[in-house]
Formats: C-alpha cells, structure tokens, sequence
C-alpha cells in the first residue's frame, strides 16, 4: 500500500476524531458534579489544548477491527488519551516547557502544584474507566505501560549528559516512553471486542512497532524538523543530554568518533546543534535513521498479516498509519 497525504488521512479519520471528541465532552460534563471546580476548570482547559488522539483512535480502530460496535469503546478510548495527557502535565513541569500545542502549559497557566495535582487526577481517572470497561485483564495491560514508561523515563533521566548509551539503551527507553502504552491501546481496543489470542497479540505487536516508529520519527525531526511545521525548537534532546538515535547513528558512522565526542562537551548549545548537524549531513545520518524507522513500518503492515481477509475502512486506516508515522513532518 502507498502512502496517503496527512490531507487524505484526516479526512478519513475525521468520523472517529468526532466521536473521541464527543466522548471527551461527555465525560467532562459528567466530572463537572464530581470534582473541584478548580480542577475542572484546569482538566478541561488540558483536554481542550488539541492533540493528534492517536492513542484513543487507536483503541476505536483495533476494537472495531475485531468486531465491537459498543459506545463503551469510545469510554475505553480516552482513558488512554487522560492518561497522556496526564504524562504532558507532569512533563512540562519537570522540563519548565513554557508552552504546549501553542498555549500556556498547564504549570504556567495554574501553577505547579495545581498542575502536578491534575495529572495526578488523570491518571487515576483513566485507570477507572479502564478498570470498570475491562476488568483486571484490561488493568494488568494499562499498568504494565504506565509502569514501563516511567521506568524508560527515568532511565533516561539518569543518563541524560552522559552521551554513553548505545542502540539497546535507546530503544529500552523509547519501548517504555512511548511504545508500550502504544501497544496496550491496541491490545485494550481487542480485549473489548473479545479478540482470539493470535488477532490480539498481532495488534499488540502492530502498536509496539507503530510506536518505535513514531519515536524515532519524532528524534529525527528534533534535529532536521521545520520549527514552523513542527511548533518545536529544533535542538532540544542535544541540549538536553538526550542521546537518542540520530547522534548514536553519527557516532557508529564517524571516521573520529572522539572528536563527535569531544562536539559534546560544548558549553553553547547552539555551536553545539549546529556543529553535529553539519556532522549529520555529511554522513547522511538521518537517511540511515528514516531505513530504521521504516523497518519498524514493515514490522507494523506484517504484524497486520491475520486480518489479511478481513475488508472494511479500520484495517485500511491502521496501513495508512504506519505510512504517516514515518513520513510525518510534525
């Protein structure tokens, strides 16, 4: 299958988005009698900040693809859309980011500890709705992710600076950053419809694979993204101390790698970014990077092989995702 415009793709998925949005809406009206005002105002100001919901589309998709027509899908969707928001919450604190998608972030719009308390609500309200959708299968799947991406943050907050890690390391990291929690909205979306164990573990695998690429993906446009297109200063993760996969492919691909290591040690990040990308270019690094990443694409249409025979638009918007992914400019 080839790849289909972002144009194409939103249009296509538009019905879905509709009614994730209008399952949003319905829940926040009903936590409106049941919590803080104050904490509604501030939840509901987060949930209305915009976002791609592809975490949410994939639960829709994955359990319409194995049989369920039930409004309890879309619940069960935006319980992982609360739960990601809940991680953007608690991230722009730990990072100070100033802005998310265009506006204030949380902790500068109603202070830190307001915004550390609301993620905290989140996510606890995403583990409700799962819990009362699907039960302690469907708890043992969401907790499995939500621990794993704390464990992949954290390792990564622990070698932030060193500029050590290799490629083990690295996709230890993105698996729990965002792989897992990509994977469970697929497999939560197929234990809903009720899923034999060879369709739910292929969209389990489908998601694992979707989420490396998208990460990948998205450490890539962090040194050669357009900050127009992608609302983000390029530079970040090298600032930061992140080694993510674009500089682990330079340093496996230098003649000198001391002396890419020796660019690292640069006070002025600017000097720094602009140096090591020029290093980028010279070795083409990130078209090695973007074959990586459609390896992780082709794992994705593979992992689709047991619904092969089965027609109908979710199986054709899952293909047509994993062409997005990698070839996303935001």
């Amino acid at each position: 299958m080839a790849s289909i415009s972002e144009q194409s793709l939103k249009q296509q998925i538009a019905p879905e988005i509709a009614r994730i949005e209008a399952a949003i809406e319905a829940d926040l009206a009903l936590l409106k009698n049941d919590i803080d005002p104050y904490l509604h105002e501030i939840v509901t100001y987060g949930m209305r900040g915009g976002g791609k919901r592809i975490r949410p589309l994939l639960v829709a998709l994955c359990g319409r693809l194995c049989g369920c027509a039930s409004d309890e899908l879309y619940r069960l969707a935006i319980a992982f859309e609360y739960l990601h928001n809940a991680t953007l919450f608690h991230d722009d604190v730990i990072d100070r980011a100033e802005t998310r998608r265009g506006r204030e972030a949380i902790w500068r719009r109603f202070g830190m500890a307001a915004a550390i308390l609301a993620g905290d609500f989140l996510h606890s309200h995403s583990m409700n709705l799962v819990g009362q959708l699907t039960g302690k299968a469907g708890m043992a799947i969401f907790s499995a992710a939500s621990r794993k991406m704390s464990d992949g943050e954290f390792l990564q907050l622990r070698q932030a600076g060193c500029f050590q890690p290799g490629r083990e390391e690295y996709f230890f990291i993105i698996k729990g950053k965002t792989a897992h929690l990509i994977a469970a909205c697929c497999a939560v979306g197929a234990l809903l419809a009720g899923a034999g164990p060879e369709k739910y573990e292929s969209l389990q695998q489908y998601g694992l694979h979707l989420g490396l690429a998208f990460q990948i993906v998205d450490d890539m446009l962090d040194y050669a993204g357009d900050s127009a297109v992608t609302g983000k200063k390029t530079g970040a993760d090298l600032a930061e101390g992140k080694m993510t996969l674009p500089l682990i492919v330079l340093l496996e691909q230098a003649d000198d790698p001391a002396a890419i290591r020796a660019l690292l040690a640069e006070n002025d990040n600017k000097k720094k970014f602009a140096a090591v990308l020029a290093h980028m270019r010279r070795y083409d690094t990130l078209a090695a990077c973007r074959e990586i990443a459609q390896a992780a694409r082709a794992a994705c249409l593979a992992a689709l092989t047991p619904f092969a025979e089965t027609a109908g638009e979710p199986l054709e918007i899952l293909r047509a995702l994993a062409f997005f992914v990698t070839n996303r400019q935001n």
